[in-house]
């Protein structure tokens, strides 16, 4: 024996705890709204006929509607979590 063996390996206890509602809707949020914000862009700046602060204006009326509703179901999810 030399005194540098390997000691034995002991298996160890997986202390993850699931993700909540809130971490879980923050994870597909963060993939999906990227690509929402593009199209709705896109179609804003291509279908209307205008000058750009009017694009602008539409843009900021479509987006903001869904930016409070995705607020809302947040907060709405992290009170359930802390609640349990």
């Amino acid at each position: 024996m030399t005194g540098h063996e390997i000691p034995p390996m002991r298996p160890v206890q997986d202390t993850r705890r699931p993700p909540s509602r809130a971490e879980r809707y923050d994870g597909v949020t963060r993939w999906v709204w990227p690509p929402v914000w593009l199209v709705l862009a896109w179609t804003t700046f291509s279908m209307i006929d205008g000058e750009w602060w009017q694009q602008v204006l539409v843009y900021t009326l479509l987006v903001t509607p869904v930016l409070v509703l995705d607020q809302i179901i947040r907060r709405q999810l992290r009170q359930r979590d802390e609640s349990r």
